[in-house]
């Protein structure tokens, strides 16, 4: 056997060493095992993990690695939380020339420390250096701890281990005292769960004694599971529910709908809603949702269609109905997403998301531009280029809040008229405006051939209300 054989086997048993005892633990966990546990790596960026109830709890980007507990009929089990969750199979691929000893792997099981509940989707890294992320937990998951550090609490997670920032999750401590289970808490003395019992009892005294009879049903029913036909047209989340945008051929989180609201679908899609999002469709999970029906939406889009101009949201931003009066939030949309208007309304924007009108507040979003838009208002004051030498000159500035025309769109400027020629003017700190408050709009005057050169900062006035008002400034040595 030569050098590079000998140090192959050493590392093929060095990965059976430390996969080992996941083997050990899977096997006193699972009655069944299909396969050995492998070493697996994401083969394609934003792909879904899902838990037993089929709820999406996480994220995971393309080159992460994990351990895969089994694979096969399209799927991949992972450990998750004291138990599994699944990934599609033809999302992955098997990772044969890792080195396991780099992959910070559970070597035994511990007891937890406590919960934590994350408060914004939350990325697990593979060590404090936060130098890769293994998976991205979704906002509002319970999921157990491990262990602590300063800054990081740990936890076990594809059988890794893993490292959340405490500052994007909300801790519990584990209660001290331990409950044996005698029996099936749902059990009853005579065989039936307490569900069974309580509609048999309600259905032979065909009415509710109490309202906390009635809500204690309630609850209970919670899991009972209710089929969608596909004539079914709403829906209502049994809890807060993320929006998936697949428009890029990849699914993108882009907001969130709330528990307990109801929507409108446009189509049933496998185990998805297909809803209106934008211009175009959103998805959501089917699985935590029950069918509804239409009489509760006060805010029903009924014919209002998007205009042309665009927003990008530049914080988390609130969907608002205001139907009863008052504002209740019945959906999100993430920061940096781009959304269509229906109109203006004051300093909101209404738009439409899954069937519904709501209000989003104007100043948390930045209007972008479209091709018609012929006029312009700097959100900060800003430079004027000239490219007439082929290289960027600056020339002088136009001023905050002012508003300008342009000659056109130009990529990520506006072309404007400069002298006998063109400025440039850069885009993205300015919002599109009317242009109806312009009251010294050129009529129409040509440039004379007569020309001057600043000898000094020249301001640039309009004395139409009366008073001179600075809307620009030229420049030291320039000619105009």
């Amino acid at each position: 056997m030569n050098f590079r054989s000998s140090m192959k086997l050493v590392s093929m048993m060095l990965v059976v060493m430390l996969l080992l005892p996941i083997i050990e633990n899977y096997a006193m966990t699972n009655t069944v095992q299909a396969n050995v546990p492998v070493i697996i790596e994401v083969d394609e960026d934003n792909v879904v993990v899902t838990d037993t109830n089929g709820m999406i709890v996480g994220i995971m980007q393309k080159g992460a690695k994990v351990i895969a507990r089994s694979i096969g009929d399209g799927q991949v089990v992972i450990q998750w939380n004291g138990g599994i969750a699944k990934l599609q199979q033809e999302k992955v691929v098997e990772s044969t020339d890792v080195d396991a000893s780099q992959l910070n792997l559970v070597k035994e099981s511990t007891n937890k420390l406590g919960e934590i509940k994350t408060s914004v989707n939350t990325p697990v890294y593979k060590d404090e250096l936060k130098s890769d992320v293994l998976l991205t937990i979704e906002k509002d998951i319970t999921y157990e701890v491990k262990d602590e550090t300063n800054d990081f609490y740990t936890i076990h997670i594809g059988d890794r281990v893993g490292y959340l920032e405490k500052e994007n999750v909300i801790f519990s401590q584990i209660s001290e005292e331990v409950i044996e289970p005698q029996q099936n808490p749902l059990a009853s003395g005579n065989g039936k769960s307490e569900l069974q019992s309580l509609l048999t009892t309600k259905k032979e005294k065909s009415m509710f004694n109490t309202l906390a009879d009635a809500q204690q049903l309630s609850e209970m029913s919670i899991s009972v599971k209710q089929e969608f036909k596909s004539s079914d047209m709403y829906f209502e989340p049994t809890e807060r529910l993320p929006i998936y945008d697949n428009s890029t051929g990849k699914l993108v989180l882009v907001g969130y709908l709330e528990k307990n609201q109801v929507y409108q679908r446009v189509s049933d899609y496998g185990d998805w809603h297909k809803i209106k999002y934008g211009n175009g469709f959103g998805f959501v999970w089917k699985e935590n949702t029950k069918p509804a029906t239409t009489s509760s939406i006060k805010n029903l889009n009924k014919g209002q269609l998007n205009s042309s101009r665009i927003f990008k949201a530049t914080s988390i931003l609130a969907v608002y109905d205001n139907s009863t009066g008052a504002l209740v939030q019945f959906a999100t949309l993430n920061k940096d997403v781009s959304y269509p208007i229906i109109k203006e309304d004051g300093d909101w924007y209404v738009i439409d998301v899954a069937g519904r009108l709501g209000h989003v507040y104007k100043p948390a979003t930045k209007a972008e531009f479209t091709l018609e838009d012929q006029y312009f208002q700097p959100t900060e004051r800003l430079p004027i280029y000239d490219n007439s030498t082929g290289k960027l000159v600056l020339v002088g500035y136009l001023e905050k809040d002012q508003v300008y025309q342009r000659v056109s769109d130009y990529g990520d400027w506006h072309k404007i008229m400069y002298g006998n020629g063109f400025g440039f003017v850069w885009k993205e700190s300015s919002v599109p405006t009317s242009g109806n408050n312009l009251k010294n709009l050129n009529p129409g005057l040509s440039p004379s051939t007569v020309t001057f050169k600043a000898k000094s900062i020249l301001a640039v006035y309009d004395n139409s209300s009366g008073g001179l008002v600075q809307f620009a400034t030229l420049n030291l040595g320039v000619s105009y």
